[in-house]
């Protein structure tokens, strides 16, 4: 949303299974902190952070308000509250957990019935837990699935700050240029 001249302020949600590490992309991004530490976020944790870009040769102020919504079964009803008006979302999954990689194609659909066809972009997270030859797998794998190939992915891992800022800054960028369009 623009709320003056190269001025904005962009709802991103953070969406995916519980344990992805969610909070820590968001703790590792706004705060710069990791922690080994897991606590299950409650409900919904909005978290601030003002950035200045550059786009299409303007330099634009943009304040992205992070919204780590929690994944488990019993928020499932409240869920589309949240993600209604979202300028993007960061879908994430865990590297060492198949199932949550599977399972992004849900959390795509959801963030597309419930906000549209906005700036979405993929976090495949915990890259420090897998060796290069998994890694090379799962990247030969991301490309081939058509939903995937077409989207921005990350690899990330919040622990070791691979690819955080590139992963929201980017986010930024594609929800401001859909928003524009």
């Amino acid at each position: 949303m623009s709320i003056g001249k190269n001025v904005y302020k962009q709802k991103i949600v953070m969406l995916g299974d519980f344990a992805v590490g969610k909070t820590s992309l968001v703790n590792r991004y706004v705060y710069n902190i990791f922690s080994e530490k897991y606590i299950a976020t409650l409900g919904v944790r909005v978290s601030k952070k003002d950035v200045t870009l550059t786009l299409n040769n303007k330099t634009i102020n943009v304040t992205i308000l992070l919204w780590d919504i929690n994944s488990e079964d019993r928020f499932q009803r409240v869920l589309p509250q949240y993600i209604m008006g979202a300028n993007g979302a960061v879908i994430v999954a865990d590297v060492t957990r198949p199932e949550t990689i599977e399972n992004l194609k849900h959390h795509i659909e959801y963030f597309r019935t419930y906000a549209g066809g906005k700036g979405i972009v993929l976090s495949l997270n915990k890259t420090d837990l897998i060796n290069y030859d998994q890694f090379g797998f799962l990247k030969q794998k991301m490309e081939r699935d058509a939903i995937f190939s077409k989207m921005q992915t990350f690899f990330t891992s919040a622990k070791e700050n691979q690819n955080i800022e590139d992963l929201f800054i980017n986010l930024a960028r594609l929800s401001i240029v859909s928003k524009e369009g």
